[in-house]
């Protein structure tokens, strides 16, 4: 069964930035969102924040935990932010995991609030990785070039995300 049309949800990278805050506010919105979609709950948060770069504090980690708490009720719930908590490859102590204390609170918010599946960009590569119930994916195969070799996830692809009543699938699709 179809929704229809999907929202346009954007998370931005560190390329984005260059744009300016003022450009992307009036092209994109907020910077960090959340938006219900049939029975789930989506979360976009922006890991390029001004003066927090690589850091979920402050302000939006206040209301992170007040969004996935009223969330709750939400059959999913999903996550999608663009520096990785664990990375796999170039980015290993230079994304959320250079700050590990604040990665390792932002990783048991996840536990605690029941995330499904946390949607992860940054690193050129496709990975997959569960930790604590949570499904960690890293996507950024879209066609930039890659980080790594093919058997290490150096592809590129995009991700088709299926979900119904009970259950919800994540396929990857290689571009070639």
């Amino acid at each position: 069964q179809s929704l229809g049309p999907v929202p346009l949800a954007a998370a931005l990278g560190n390329h984005d930035r260059a744009l300016g805050s003022e450009t992307l506010a009036r092209v994109f919105g907020p910077p960090y969102y959340s938006f219900d979609l049939a029975n789930s709950h989506f979360v976009i948060l922006d890991t390029e924040q001004p003066g927090a770069v690589g850091r979920i504090e402050g302000k939006q980690w206040e209301w992170l935990v007040h969004d996935l708490q009223q969330a709750r009720g939400a059959q999913f719930r999903f996550v999608v932010l663009h520096q990785p908590l664990f990375p796999v490859a170039t980015y290993r102590g230079k994304a959320l995991d250079r700050y590990p204390l604040l990665r390792d609170r932002l990783h048991l918010l996840f536990v605690q609030e029941k995330v499904h599946c946390v949607f992860q960009g940054h690193e050129h590569l496709y990975d997959r990785q569960e930790r604590d119930g949570v499904n960690y994916v890293i996507t950024g195969g879209g066609g930039a070039p890659l980080y790594a070799e093919e058997r290490q996830g150096g592809f590129h692809h995009y991700l088709r995300v299926d979900v119904t009543a009970k259950a919800y699938t994540v396929a990857v699709k290689r571009l070639d």
